[in-house]
């Protein structure tokens, strides 16, 4: 809190009541208003020592109500606004215009300029940071990460001159170095001046000739320079120098991708991931970066699966690595090799919720419904609080048939749940509409999916599943049309909710359209949903395309085998109604 606050708050309380009384009373009103105000900001603070920032809001909104020139206040609730939402421009503005009453009024409050500075430069508001970061640099010269941080915001204005200013006057002060030397030459490259950049480079080579990062900085300013004969040059000085260093196997690699040299590309990733000196998040971040080059190449996983090895080798203990590993399978539909990477994670780090809820999904992937309950219960051991994991129990006792195992668990997430939490709950409730509607029970269904959107009405599962399920009853097909285009628009890339737009056309006999959004919704596809075939196949039959429709059934019998009734239109080359 500001020290001027305090110093008003003190003179308040000890002024004679005698001279208040001779105060026209609204004045009286004004100190008793923000004596108030200032008593709610400071309860507010305890809440968030408390980790109960909802009620700091609360209490920031009424205190601002009560005493507007209160800037710390303004500060702190244009703070929150900001948090709660940063895509309304109106919104955003007035939140910044808050913060910015304090700033202006008492810019020497370095925490809260910073902040304020730092929000600015995140949201394109460059001006103002650079204007802000000035001051502080101004006000704390002492302090060179504002000058950093300056530099950084002129980069961002594209004042890249103005930029390496900056870190000209803080090499003066600290030095040359690695990452001043190449953020200058960033700049460099962005103004088109590639003899600076060069220059850059050869004076921290210059300045201290054995020092290894500085031969792979050069190589790497040609490389980005597009001039790799020139780059692989100081790639193998660096090399030469120390011939173990990880930084220089993946610097060479990039130099090997670019040449097309997939071989050697090879060797050198191996050699960065088995290099002792290259730290573990760097190892994940090439291995990460290696995975996706093949993925778009569509090459074999063979290679992928001899680099985890080598890694889980060398750190056996290191969650990340499972973990990544874990989502790789994962990716590649590999259920149960991403199931025992996963579980290592946990076996290490049985407290990690994210880790479970990776689990689950897992299992709930590849309809093991048993294993993905026993796993989420034994997550809710170590994490009692966390009600997102009520939300794969639930469903896995629904796909298990045992529907009142499956309200008891939502009974169970709605005692316990923030009555504030509108998204979550209408999830909660959607959920219950799933169940009652596999038990038959449709008023229920359709209530339970009525108060989900009550609480959020831009579910856009609550709107594809109440349409869906309103088509399958063959109830007001007008009303289910309508709330599966809303889903659509909300996700127009799901080929789920394309498919239940296109069921209600087919409901509705309105076989043109349906055929329009059941082909969209197979090239959106992308899980081979045997369901999505199976209905082309039927909307096809009933556009009197009769082989193309078998073609799809056939295709949808595949992976759906004990399909008695998609044997049967096969068979008999027809369509029949459930």
């Amino acid at each position: 809190m500001n020290k001027s606050i305090l110093i008003i708050i003190i003179c308040l309380l000890s002024f004679p009541f005698s001279l208040l009384a001779r105060e026209k009373k609204p004045v009286i009103q004004w100190d008793e208003n923000a004596r108030k105000a200032e008593y709610l900001y400071l309860e507010g603070l305890s809440m968030t020592a408390l980790g109960k920032d909802d009620a700091f809001y609360e209490l920031l909104k009424k205190a601002h109500e009560l005493d507007k020139e209160n800037t710390a206040i303004s500060f702190y609730l244009g703070h929150c606004n900001l948090m709660l939402d940063t895509q309304n421009k109106e919104a955003v503005d007035s939140a910044l215009s808050l913060m910015k009453s304090h700033i202006d009024k008492f810019p020497a409050d370095y925490f809260e300029s910073f902040i304020y500075a730092q929000l600015c430069s995140k949201l394109n508001k460059n001006d103002e940071a650079i204007r802000v970061f000035n001051s502080l640099v101004k006000l704390f010269p002492s302090k060179n990460e504002m000058k950093y941080k300056l530099a950084d915001a002129y980069a961002l204005s594209s004042d890249f001159k103005k930029g390496i200013e900056i870190y000209n006057e803080i090499e003066k002060i600290e030095g040359a170095s690695i990452f001043v030397s190449a953020r200058k030459i960033n700049f460099y490259i962005s103004i088109n001046d590639t003899i600076n950049a060069i220059h850059e480079a050869q004076k921290l080579i210059d300045d201290n000739p054995k020092a290894v990062n500085s031969y792979i900085l050069k190589g790497d300013v040609y490389m980005q320079l597009a001039e790799p004969d020139s780059a692989i040059l100081y790639y193998n000085k660096a090399q030469q120098l120390e011939p173990e260093n990880g930084r220089t196997y993946l610097s060479k690699a990039n130099y090997y991708h670019f040449m097309g040299d997939s071989a050697q590309y090879d060797s050198q990733i191996y050699n960065a991931l088995i290099s002792e000196n290259l730290n573990i998040e760097d190892k994940l971040d090439v291995l990460t970066e290696y995975i996706r080059s093949l993925q778009e190449e569509n090459d074999s996983s063979e290679r992928v699966n001899s680099l985890f090895s080598v890694l889980i080798r060398q750190h056996p203990h290191e969650t990340e690595i499972h973990r990544l590993y874990s989502s790789y399978l994962y990716y590649i539909k590999d259920y149960k090799g991403a199931a025992e990477q996963i579980s290592y994670s946990l076996d290490i780090d049985p407290t990690n919720a994210e880790d479970w809820k990776m689990l689950m999904v897992i299992h709930l992937m590849s309809n093991n419904y048993p294993k993905a309950i026993e796993a989420a219960q034994k997550s809710m051991t170590y994490n009692p609080d966390n009600l997102e994991l009520y939300q794969y129990i639930a469903p896995a006792y629904t796909q298990m048939k045992e529907y009142n195992k499956a309200l008891e668990v939502y009974d169970e997430a709605l005692k316990k749940i923030d009555k504030k939490d509108n998204k979550l709950i209408s999830i909660i409730y959607a959920g219950m509409g799933d169940a009652y509607f596999s038990m038959g029970d449709t008023i229920k269904a359709f209530s339970s999916y009525d108060t989900s959107l009550t609480y959020f009405n831009e579910n856009a599962g609550t709107l594809n599943n109440y349409a869906y399920f309103l088509a399958e009853s063959n109830k007001d097909l007008d009303k289910a049309e309508k709330m599966s285009y809303f889903a659509i628009q909300l996700e127009p890339d799901n080929s789920t909710y394309l498919d239940t737009y296109a069921w209600i056309f087919f409901k509705k006999h309105d076989y043109e359209t349906a055929k329009t959004y059941i082909k969209l919704a197979v090239e959106k596809d992308d899980t081979n949903s045997p369901e999505l075939r199976e209905h082309y196949g039927d909307i096809l039959f009933m556009s009197g395309e009769p082989d193309l429709a078998v073609e799809q059934w056939k295709i949808a019998l595949e992976t759906k085998k004990d399909s008695e009734l998609l044997q049967r239109k096969v068979d008999h080359k027809t369509y029949f109604y459930k």
